[in-house]
């Protein structure tokens, strides 16, 4: 008697994770939309984020790109300092257009996005920080080995250094120092993180900031392995 066993076995294989672009929607007197243009790649598993820092509340209300609307990921506060961050997953290839909406105010803000990220990166680990004086940290634990951190900081101060963290060097994706109102904001980055990191930053002077950080960990695929067993 011969009897035939087939099995199948899943497993998950990550998938590179890698920097795609950031993109510049500067600084602006009072004002209740702006507009700039983000290129995203043609790399799978895409996600872009969009940090708008503003002077006087909360104020974004709506953020697109390409027409789609992204998610509010988190947002963080302190005195005239108020940063949001906003996440959109599988983002359209090519050049578009962002679009911030909000009440009236002074806003800064960029984007930055990537491939081989874990689509469920818009609702992941995230950490925010607040502060009022010349050194600004965040410090977040990434989800997994392997996974990118994206930190967006918003000022009241000008002449931003970035003194990097705790293990690894942070790298500066997007810096305005020369909001209209003395604001400043940066996007950083710290590529395949373990363990708890902290990026921390100095102003030339003391001021409220407000910082959001956003884990993205690699996207993983379902692998099928066919095995046959015949036993007689």
């Amino acid at each position: 008697m011969r009897l035939l066993f087939t099995g199948f076995l899943l497993s998950a294989v990550a998938n590179a994770q890698s920097y795609d672009a950031s993109a510049d929607g500067g600084g602006h007197a009072p004002t209740t939309s702006v507009i700039w243009n983000h290129t995203v790649g043609s790399g799978s598993n895409r996600v872009i984020l969009v940090f708008v820092g503003t002077y006087s509340a909360d104020n974004s209300t709506a953020v697109t790109y390409n027409g789609t609307s992204l998610a509010k990921v988190n947002a963080a506060s302190r005195g005239n300092a108020y940063l949001a961050a906003w996440c959109l997953r599988a983002p359209t290839s090519g050049t578009h257009s962002v679009v911030v909406t909000l009440t009236s105010d002074y806003v800064t803000a960029g984007s930055i996005s990537y491939s081989g990220a874990d689509q469920s990166a818009c609702t992941s680990q995230n950490a925010t920080n607040t502060g009022s004086n010349n050194a600004a940290t965040n410090t977040i634990v990434p989800p997994d080995a392997g996974s990118t951190l994206a930190a967006g900081y918003y000022w009241g101060a000008n002449a931003l250094t970035l003194a990097g963290g705790t293990t690894d060097t942070w790298t500066i994706r997007l810096r305005n120092d020369d909001g209209p109102n003395g604001q400043s904001y940066a996007i950083t980055e710290l590529a395949s993180a373990t363990g708890s990191q902290t990026d921390l930053w100095h102003t030339d002077a003391s001021a409220p900031y407000a910082t959001v950080a956003v884990a993205l960990k690699p996207a993983g695929a379902a692998t099928t392995v066919r095995r046959r067993v015949v036993i007689q």
